[in-house]
């Protein structure tokens, strides 16, 4: 949508229809392992995505039909993450990840705005993950921290921030907005001088599987997503310049 290409948009749509056609009538994924958590990733990246859409309908009106049938799909799989025979054993298993307690609120927060049922609306989430926080701006994750998921938080942080509306959430908004400056300040004393982010301590990075079987890499990408949105927030230009510091550390634009 940033680039005006309506092939990459129907194949975006494609790819929301095919996962979409495996719903089962209850909300689920029957075919999916790890439910709750997958669910849970899936709901705001789809939710996001056809949020932009629909705020773009007049560049992309031949897309709008698709997404509109998309959109109940997006609610029943959200409203089954709320399930409490569901909630319940996935808010257990999660436990030990900050960062989950912010793809659950971005994931609710976003599907509420997405479809107006303001009854999905992610704001015990958020509570949740902001009690967490440690004062100097740290995420646990199992027990520790990690560089990575640190700023998974400040990403879906703000991907629920704005979804919140002045009139009705003033408080809840300055609390979250707090949450992901005080994580981007962390995050930030973690830049070595090279642009590299250290990730001596990390409960997760370099340790543990990814779901590819891969270990755990730092995603430069979604860290530099969230400085970038934190900025746009917060108008402090210093997560600009963390944010190109790491661009060039991964060498996406000439040194």
């Amino acid at each position: 949508m940033v680039l005006g290409n309506h092939k990459l948009v129907d194949n975006g749509l494609r790819e929301f229809e095919w996962g979409y056609a495996r719903q089962s009538q209850d909300g689920s994924f029957p075919e999916t392992g790890d439910a709750f958590h997958s669910v849970s990733t899936y709901v705001p990246d789809t939710a996001r995505a056809l949020l932009v859409l629909r705020d773009r309908r007049d560049e992309f009106a031949e897309s709008i039909p698709r997404m509109e049938k998309i959109i109940p799909h997006v609610g029943a799989a959200a409203e089954w993450l709320r399930q409490p025979a569901i909630l319940e054993p996935g808010k257990r298993h999660d436990q030990p990840y900050t960062h989950r307690k912010w793809m659950l609120a971005a994931a609710l927060g976003e599907a509420a705005q997405l479809t107006g049922n303001e009854r999905l609306a992610g704001a015990a989430f958020a509570a949740e993950g902001i009690a967490l926080q440690h004062d100097d701006g740290e995420n646990p994750e199992k027990g520790g921290f990690d560089v990575s998921c640190q700023m998974v938080d400040a990403l879906n942080g703000a991907s629920y921030y704005s979804t919140l509306k002045c009139q009705t959430s003033a408080d809840l908004m300055s609390r979250v907005r707090r949450m992901i400056e005080r994580t981007c300040r962390w995050e930030m004393h973690r830049i070595l001088a090279t642009g590299e982010i250290d990730v001596t301590g990390s409960t997760r990075m370099l340790k543990e599987p990814a779901r590819s079987g891969a270990i755990e890499r730092t995603n430069y990408k979604e860290v530099v997503e969230a400085f970038s949105f934190t900025a746009a927030i917060t108008g402090d230009s210093g997560y600009v310049e963390a944010a190109e510091r790491l661009v060039r550390f991964q060498g996406w634009v000439p040194q």
